[in-house]
């Protein structure tokens, strides 16, 4: 392969990558410029607006003190007496107290950025906030915050002389900047506490909770707590000890939130306190996806100063994350956001409002989703219904109300509507994908000839069988399971009566079963027990990681060389992880703990980087990059991982040897060149389906709640940058593919070829002077097949995502799988990059 068509395989990959971003920038509305609905909150406005004097002497009766403590990633399930005794226990036993329960229900992403805007502006966010969700404060100085109308700024204009305190998760300052470290046009006092050191419990959660004192000086309090958030995406919520400790400590806080809330109740108001998550937990302790453990949070509200609810306190009712954003603005006084798609919830305005203010702000709310509805023959209908409710008595005139509410909601979620962003991205990156896509098969077709049919066909099929069902692709693990041994058994059936290969192959195929064993991914299923569940619960994790070292120590003996400095890389990766997973229960929940662990990551990461520079030095550059690759890769896993890796790295060994028994096959039989090229065809596209297949070995899905967060802080002691956390996360995650596609193309340099392969290799290298050996010529196309399998993968899922853009699953399936195929692209970027400059 010469050098300029290496090059043209780089440039290719990267292509493939920008034509998918197009994609994705369409259906997310990455295109639609953003316009600024509440300018005049950023002015002095010429309006002045009514000032909270105004409010009160309104016979309409507002709270006093209203405070939000969203409790980040708060479970549904995690909502029990035992977890809250005061909240869900002794508060009932109040007299003058209210208590309010829902279960709510949260649309995908389920993310923090996407979900803070959904609770102050009451409309679902578009799914491209998920991306924005990983930038700093630091990134978006220069950005004018959230431009919806919203709670916040309705607020701000309406009631200018209320104040407003925020205390918790950065990523509301994201949506509400201050203008410098003195002036906030939103809040009175403020403080943001960072939101992606996920190792950190307790420290994060005592600089939201030493602000309590605060709440005298405020008339409207935010606190988000986000310990329990990064104990989940730690050590998932299996880890009862440590997140009860975490929940009873949130039942502190409430309970002291309270007492201060009794204390400065003025005769004749009520104060609310309300208790929710952005979203839930999934059962791997991330999110992102929709499952029903992330899609459900619980709302509490407590009005203090109400009379006790009249419902039995087991009953709760189901609404929806976007209702409490109406709900809040009728509470104040305030106009609902103007994009706002919620409901309002009764239980809780009923507790502020009279009969005819009830209806007055049903009625309010029903034109404010009639307006979002927009000019249609159904929005006409529901105008004429509304027209006549109005002239209806009150009481009567509540109910159906509510019943035009309901039916307004339920249109608003069903309504399809066309989108030429999409059209016309779709169109450009099937153009590019295309144009791609005919080079590559140009150049394959110089190699393979006729054989090409057979290698196009091949690789085509899986996205085919895919990516038209959202089942499938939420289960595609299952299908990538069957069809590496499929392809493995047809490779062996073509070449009977090669015992050597039989022999190799029956250990790949036990390999393979152990590892689609390890993790239990998907949808359906993954609530099901697996091998390193049996592992966490018996504590042998030690003991897996030791026998992955082994064998990681053993079979790269054969691939790169193993010298000192590696052995004390690899054994101080183990022992970090070790020490690391096994420290004392009793210390998590000092700092110290977090320094410990940050101090020992650093040692591995030194040693690591010293076995590379020592390798590096002595020339051995390829040997130098592989082993640093490798041992870099183990420090990212999780301890119970450490197997999945090994048992990759083991399979792509012994597809190594199958490389070298081919080569040798055909060198010794050149009276079969179709066989032989057919073999070839059949082996690459072996390599193909094993990359897809060991992906999920680690426990990765086409979800976002599988993505490892924990591994872009390792040996991180405070937040670093954007660009240092996704990389690490990235590697982590795509870690296997990356393993593969790098030491398969070292095993098909002509030169490792010769190294390891017979004396009949070294006999025809010193026969043909000058000329490449057409067997050797044909193990260089496996760049061209791997950018020709994800162009045929990219192209089918653009033409999926078109037709099902209007999909009831298009955010939670779609959209989230297009991302994963995205980062595959990138990876096949990296594979194409390494073998053009270091194979």
């Amino acid at each position: 392969m010469t050098s300029r068509v290496k090059a043209y395989l780089i440039i290719i990959a990267v292509f493939q990558c920008i034509s998918l971003c197009i994609l994705l920038m369409g259906i997310t509305g990455g295109f639609e410029s953003a316009t600024s609905n509440d300018e005049d909150v950023h002015k002095k406005g010429d309006d002045k607006p009514k000032n909270l004097s105004e409010a009160e002497a309104s016979s309409e009766l507002v709270p006093e003190k209203v405070v939000l403590v969203v409790i980040d990633a708060l479970r549904l399930d995690f909502m029990t007496e035992e977890n809250f005794p005061f909240l869900l226990g002794t508060l009932g036993k109040y007299q003058s107290t209210s208590v309010l329960k829902f279960d709510v229900k949260v649309d995908s992403p389920t993310v923090t950025l996407p979900r803070v805007k959904t609770l102050v502006t009451g409309k679902a966010p578009v799914y491209l906030d998920v991306l924005r969700n990983f930038q700093t404060a630091d990134t978006l100085k220069h950005k004018s915050g959230l431009n919806q109308p919203n709670l916040i700024a309705s607020l701000r204009k309406e009631l200018p002389d209320l104040n407003i305190c925020f205390f918790g998760d950065e990523t509301w300052l994201r949506l509400f900047p201050a203008e410098d470290d003195s002036y906030s046009p939103y809040f009175k006092k403020w403080e943001g506490v960072t939101s992606f050191y996920v190792r950190d419990f307790y420290e994060v959660d005592n600089n939201v909770t030493r602000h309590l004192e605060d709440i005298d000086e405020c008339n409207f309090l935010i606190l988000h707590y986000l310990g329990l958030d990064h104990i989940g995406h730690v050590f998932g919520p299996k880890q009862t000890d440590l997140l009860k400790r975490k929940l009873v400590e949130m039942d502190h806080v409430l309970q002291h939130l309270h007492s201060h809330l009794s204390q400065m109740k003025s005769k004749g108001t009520k104060n609310l306190l309300l208790v929710t998550g952005d979203h839930g937990m999934a059962n791997v302790g991330g999110h992102g996806g929709s499952s029903y453990e992330e899609v459900f949070t619980p709302l509490i509200g407590v009005v203090i100063g109400g009379l006790p609810f009249h419902h039995p306190r087991l009953e709760t009712k189901t609404i929806n994350q976007i209702d409490i954003a109406p709900t809040l603005a009728a509470i104040w006084n305030l106009e609902i956001p103007h994009e706002s798609r919620g409901q309002l919830i009764l239980d809780l305005i009923e507790q502020f409002k009279s009969t005819d203010q009830l209806a007055n702000y049903y009625q309010k709310n029903c034109k404010q989703l009639l307006s979002v509805l927009g000019k249609t023959r159904k929005a006409a209908t529901y105008k004429l219904w509304w027209t006549e409710i109005s002239k209806m008595e009150k009481p009567l005139a509540i109910k159906k109300y509510i019943e035009l509410e309901q039916e307004l909601a339920s249109t608003l979620q069903n309504t399809k509507s066309s989108n030429a962003n999409l059209l016309c991205s779709f169109v450009v990156a099937i153009i590019i994908l295309l144009c791609m896509q005919v080079y590559l098969f140009s150049c394959l077709k110089k190699v393979l000839g006729r054989h090409t049919r057979y290698a196009l066909g091949v690789v085509c099929l899986p996205p085919v069988l895919l990516y038209f069902s959202s089942s499938f692709i939420e289960e595609e693990h299952y299908i990538r399971y069957y069809l590496y041994p499929s392809i493995l058994i047809l490779y062996v059936l073509w070449n009977n009566g090669h015992k050597q290969r039989h022999l190799v192959a029956l250990k790949i195929m036990i390999l393979h079963r152990i590892g689609m064993s390890l993790n239990q991914t998907g949808d359906k299923w993954s609530h099901l027990p697996d091998l390193n569940d049996i592992i966490q619960d018996h504590q042998l994790q030690w003991l897996t990681a030791a026998i992955a070292v082994i064998l990681l120590y053993l079979h790269s003996q054969k691939t790169v060389k193993c010298s000192r400095s590696y052995k004390i890389a690899l054994l101080a990766v183990y022992v970090t992880k070790v020490v690391t997973v096994f420290f004392d229960e009793s210390s998590r929940d000092q700092i110290h703990w977090l320094l410990v662990d940050s101090k020992l990551q650093k040692v591995a990461f030194f040693l690591i980087f010293l076995h590379f520079i020592q390798h590096l030095y002595k020339g051995h550059v390829r040997n130098a990059f592989l082993s640093t690759v490798l041992v870099f890769f183990l420090s990212l896993q999780r301890l119970q991982n450490f197997l999945a890796l090994s048992i990759v790295f083991t399979q792509q060994n012994y597809l190594g040897k199958l490389i070298i028994q081919q080569h040798e096959g055909n060198m010794q039989d050149k009276s079969h060149k179709s066989s032989n090229r057919i073999n070839s065809i059949i082996y690459r596209v072996l390599i193909i389906w094993f990359a897809h297949a060991s992906f999920y070995y680690q426990g990765n899905s086409n979800g976002l709640a599988t993505v490892d967060v924990t591994a872009g802080y390792i040996g991180i002691e405070s937040y670093s940058s954007n660009f240092l956390i996704g990389s690490l996360i990235f590697f982590n995650t795509f870690s296997s593919p990356l393993l593969i596609y790098l030491f398969i193309a070292r095993s098909h340099s002509p030169k490792e070829v010769a190294m390891n392969g017979s004396v009949h290799v070294s006999n025809q290298a010193n026969n043909v002077k000058g000329r490449k050996d057409k067997g050797q010529k044909s193990m260089e196309f496996l760049p061209i097949l791997i950018l020709l399998s994800m162009g045929a993968e990219s192209i089918t899922y653009c033409c999926s995502v078109l037709i099902f853009q209007n999909h009831l699953f298009i955010w939670s399936v779609f959209v989230p799988k297009l991302m994963y195929i995205i980062s595959q692209s990138v990876v096949c970027a990296i594979a194409c990059t390494f073998h053009a400059f270091l194979f």
